[in-house]
């Protein structure tokens, strides 16, 4: 994204913080998003696994 040097310092310095602000929400989301989907899948193998076990079992 380029900023216009034809703006006035403050709206660029606006539009720059616009801009880091919303890269910086969408890492954060992506973050919890990723992390989100470790956990997931994490459930899912441990059910998986006592499944299993009590199928072992039976």
């Amino acid at each position: 994204m380029t900023i216009p040097t034809s703006l006035p310092p403050l709206t660029s310095q606006l539009l720059l913080f616009l801009y880091f602000k919303t890269f910086v929400t969408s890492s954060v989301n992506q973050g919890f998003q990723f992390s989100f989907a470790v956990k997931t899948l994490v459930l899912c193998k441990k059910s998986t696994v006592e499944e299993r076990n009590v199928i072992d079992a039976g």
